[in-house]
């Protein structure tokens, strides 16, 4: 029990280390290029997603040339293979689009979640992707993002904590 607790810990402090030393890559001036860049939309409208659906509930959107499945469950939309879209102002156009056909209530039920909201989500989805080595248990569930009112604001420390139950 004690050594499985230690494995635990090791886990979320190497995700700790892993977050810290990634702070501080790479200069500031490639940091600040390659936030800009994310700052610009590549989608000048909800139309370029060609966003549609057969059966109400799997819809299928075109991003960048490749095809994407989002998944409509009851307060839920699962975005597969999410990890692939980077770029955080389509990002809150892609969930704005699926928010008009079925918004996500917000974590006290009073309203619903925005599209900022949701794709602040997504980011920390892709965060725990690229951070995340190759065959650890917790990549395979980042790679697709599931949005819903349960994880509105929360961050990859977050996710972290819950995971390694603490």
């Amino acid at each position: 029990m004690l050594k499985h607790s230690y494995k635990k810990i090791l886990n979320l402090l190497t995700i700790l280390l892993v977050l810290l030393l990634c702070t501080g890559c790479g200069n500031e001036s490639e940091q600040r290029t390659s936030e800009a860049a994310d700052d610009q939309s590549t989608i000048r409208s909800v139309d370029d997603l060609a966003l549609s659906t057969e059966d109400g509930s799997t819809y299928t959107f075109t991003y960048q040339g490749e095809t994407y499945q989002a998944i409509h469950r009851k307060d839920n939309w699962k975005i597969r293979n999410s990890y692939r879209i980077t770029n955080s102002a389509d990002m809150v156009i892609i969930c704005r689009a699926l928010s008009d056909i079925h918004p996500i209530p917000n974590a006290e039920g009073t309203g619903n979640r925005t599209p900022e909201d949701l794709a602040f989500e997504w980011e920390q989805h892709n965060l725990a992707y690229t951070l995340l080595p190759e065959g650890h248990k917790w990549k395979k569930n980042a790679r697709d993002v599931d949005l819903n009112p349960e994880d509105q604001g929360k961050t990859i420390l977050d996710f972290a904590l819950e995971r390694s139950g603490h």
